[in-house]
């Protein structure tokens, strides 16, 4: 039980370390999106595109990071047939279409696309993250008995 306990924690922990690592990403990429865009074209309207699609890639590395710890913990527990159908849904059924859906018939052009990876991280942010808390629990469950 001790060790099943420590792993949930571990897990947490790396949970909480991924997303301090998502507050630094997404500070640099959305506070430094125009002088980074400036490192590679002088023209000030790829500078403009370019900064706002970095704007938006920087909204996802919280969700990233979460599905990221969340799938390497799950692997911890052997539980890795659940975390490949979550993510082919979660970005080839939902995300993809929805960024496709959002560039092409709602006008946001590459930044549609851009949601659609947001949208498909963070449902699987949401659902990797509740198979987590089921399988640890699970596992606390069992070792007690």
């Amino acid at each position: 039980s001790g060790q099943r306990q420590h792993a949930r924690q571990v897990a947490l922990m790396g949970m909480g370390v991924g997303i301090l690592i998502a507050v630094f990403s997404f500070s640099v990429l959305r506070f430094l999106s125009q002088p980074l865009a400036a490192l590679y074209s002088d023209s000030d309207t790829v500078v403009k595109i370019t900064s706002q699609l970095l704007g938006l890639a920087a909204l996802f590395q919280f969700s990233d990071a979460i599905q990221l710890a969340c799938t390497g913990a799950l692997r911890g527990y052997k539980d890795t047939r659940a975390p490949l159908y979550i993510a082919t849904v979660a970005y080839w059924m939902i995300g993809l279409p929805s960024g496709y859906l959002l560039a092409e018939y709602f006008d946001q052009s590459a930044g549609g696309y851009w949601m659609g990876i947001s949208i498909g991280l963070t449902l699987s942010a949401i659902l990797l993250f509740s198979r987590f808390q089921t399988i640890s629990k699970r596992a606390l469950t069992a070792s007690s008995r």
